[in-house]
């Protein structure tokens, strides 16, 4: 792994199971690539009606992990929901 310039995978029992997470160079730990607040963006400029599962399944992401980007664009004043939770609809801000 050293002459791949690889760092070793890290160790670690969960749950009665062996876990091996591997670093992928040039990325910090827990961040995973990809932009994903451009993408939810890009998406919901098309179809503002698209719900919080709907767009992890286009963007193959966990819905938690939309939830946390759709928070982030809305402290940073790009995206507000318009309408109820159920029903309503998403308005990209430029």
């Amino acid at each position: 792994m050293r002459e791949a310039a690889l760092e070793p995978p890290i160790v670690s029992l969960r749950a009665g199971a062996v876990v091996l997470t591997f670093q992928l160079p040039g990325m910090a730990p827990g961040k995973t690539p990809g932009k994903t607040p451009a993408a939810i963006l890009k998406l919901l400029k098309e179809e503002p009606d698209l719900s919080i599962p709907e767009l992890a399944v286009r963007l193959h992401k966990s819905q938690s992990a939309i939830e946390r980007a759709i928070r982030r664009l809305r402290e940073l004043g790009r995206l507000e929901r318009v309408g109820p939770a159920k029903g309503g609809s998403w308005k990209v801000l430029e």
